[in-house]
Order: C-alpha cells, then structure tokens, then sequence
C-alpha cells in the first residue's frame, strides 16, 4: 500500500471527534473522525493498531485516511 503508515491510536475523544496517533516512527498524527473508513459511528481506541495515510499542514502532521483493526492489541 504506497503511501501508507502503520501506527497506533494514542487517544480520541469520541465526543469531541477527534485525537492523536502514534505513527511506527514515534510521530504525534491529528485524526479527525471524518478521515476513520468504518461503517457507523466512528470512533477510536486508545492502543488500537491502524493504517493510515497523512499529509503535513501548518499544525503538524494529519491523518487524511485511517483504516482501524477491529480489536485493541492487534498486530499489523
């Protein structure tokens, strides 16, 4: 998958919609609940492993695809 990085949720506000990931290199990544790809409501828990592409804005690093493995602790 060109372009994509592996990584983990550090954590997310489900109420508020966002939060931050941990990329494979150490990097803190913005994630919005826009950019999650799951059915229903979109949310993320802290240590769920996931793939995600980004792109780099004023504020730093943001995901702008993010493809969640279904259960915390899974391996990529």
């Amino acid at each position: 998958m060109p372009g994509w990085q592996r990584g983990q949720v550090a954590w997310f506000n489900a109420e508020k919609g966002f939060g931050y990931l941990t990329s494979a290199t150490g990097d803190a990544v913005f994630v919005d609940y826009r950019t999650i790809d799951m059915p229903g409501y979109k949310t993320l828990s802290p240590g769920q492993a996931v793939v995600f592409t980004l792109t780099h804005t004023s504020g730093g690093p943001e995901a702008t695809q993010v493809l969640p493995f279904p259960r915390t602790g899974d391996e990529l």
